[in-house]
């Protein structure tokens, strides 16, 4: 059996992956190396701070015509419209405008007087069109979701061969062989707890780096939520737990949609 650990910078993060196979060192960094490489498809085409990427041209032009996307956005954004309705809106990638409004993210050339309503998008195959002027941010989503593509190529490439793997992308983390794996989670005082997994995925929310505020909005009250605690959800997709922590930071940890996604909340 041979290990390999690498670390490198992407989705506004560092992304750590962790390898165990029964195979040469060399198959074990090829196969992070696809991991990495799809980990960066994703953070190119769903950036907000690239003008170029594919969600820049939608926030550019899809109130004006169709925009053509990649699957990854399109995946994204299917759950992102999922997410949105089963969550009765308390989900929405359209509150980028609010984002930007209090310094979260760039400023950008739309006009960021839109209010968040990700029902005026209609995604149609692998086509956007936006019913009115939006500016969507899928930070919330997309870095759970390349986790989720980086650990399909490490299976992929390793199969039978795979003895372990890991894939962190700054809390956002998916485990190939999770039963009792732990896991660190900081609190909001910034005191490392331990948790084991109840899934093969996690993602985390707190508001530690934000001095008490967090980056998560509740668009029924129109403000940022004040985490008092740092939120965790476990669940089979990392994609749908990073989701599932900002519905779990504004509505708390019994609504019905955990149960739906059948996903667990933990609060520290």
């Amino acid at each position: 059996m041979n290990q390999i650990s690498r670390c490198q910078p992407g989705l506004g993060t560092l992304v750590e992956i962790n390898i165990q196979g029964d195979c040469d060192d060399a198959v074990l960094i090829e196969a992070s190396r696809h991991a990495f490489a799809v980990i960066s498809e994703v953070t190119q085409a769903m950036s907000f701070h690239d003008q170029s990427s594919e969600l820049s041209i939608i926030n550019q032009q899809a109130h004006h015509q169709p925009v053509k996307v990649g699957v990854h956005t399109a995946r994204v954004l299917h759950m992102a419209q999922q997410m949105y309705q089963d969550s009765a809106g308390v989900f929405d990638v359209s509150v980028g405008s609010w984002l930007v409004n209090d310094g979260l993210l760039p400023e950008t050339m739309v006009a960021l007087t839109n209010v968040p309503d990700l029902s005026q998008m209609k995604l149609n195959d692998r086509q956007v069109r936006f019913k009115r002027p939006l500016t969507l941010d899928l930070g919330g989503i997309a870095k759970g979701y390349a986790v989720d593509v980086a650990m399909d190529r490490i299976k992929a490439c390793l199969n039978q061969q795979l003895i372990q793997a890991s894939v962190n992308a700054g809390g956002d983390m998916k485990v190939y062989d999770w039963h009792n794996y732990e896991v660190l989670v900081p609190d909001v005082h910034k005191q490392v707890k331990s948790l084991y997994m109840k899934r093969s995925s996690v993602a985390s929310s707190s508001s530690y780096y934000l001095a008490g505020n967090s980056a998560i909005y509740d668009p029924k009250q129109g403000c940022q939520v004040e985490l008092g605690t740092t939120v965790s959800v476990f669940a089979d997709s990392c994609m749908v737990a990073d989701a599932l922590t900002k519905v779990a930071a504004v509505v708390g940890k019994t609504d019905p949609i955990f149960e739906r996604y059948e996903a667990e909340v933990m609060m520290v």
